[in-house]
């Protein structure tokens, strides 16, 4: 298993990590997670944006090295406050991120869906 990184670009503050398979030939990708900084005036915050394992590679603790890759990187940002966003029901992830020291709180989350104007004529 080998990880690369993409360096943080002044627009957009992100920092991806990936997992690659050396077994395979070529070598692809297995997993990669998604890290976004930002800061709204209040001090550095993170957030882990996207986290992906493929299917046959789950089990092998990659999720658990690209984690530990994010909380990392906040670390090292001195990031004031990190989190990630899951399902309560995706009970691998609430696992995962538990385990890596997130915690869940009490956030109503709001949607708003567009209405088509042709279902209300």
């Amino acid at each position: 298993m080998s990880r690369s990184t993409t360096p943080t670009t002044r627009s957009s503050p992100v920092k991806r990590s990936s997992a690659t398979s050396r077994r395979s030939r070529p070598p692809q990708i297995v997993g990669f997670c998604w890290i976004v900084l930002y800061d709204p005036g209040t001090g550095l915050e993170g957030e882990v944006a996207e986290l992906y394992v493929a299917e046959g590679h789950r089990g092998q603790g990659i999720g658990e090295m690209l984690v530990r890759q994010a909380t990392r990187l906040f670390a090292e940002r001195r990031v004031t406050l990190a989190y990630v966003w899951t399902r309560p029901d995706n009970s691998a992830a609430v696992k995962l991120y538990s385990a890596a020291g997130f915690e869940p709180n009490r956030q109503l989350v709001m949607t708003w869906y567009p209405v088509d104007p042709s279902v209300n004529s």
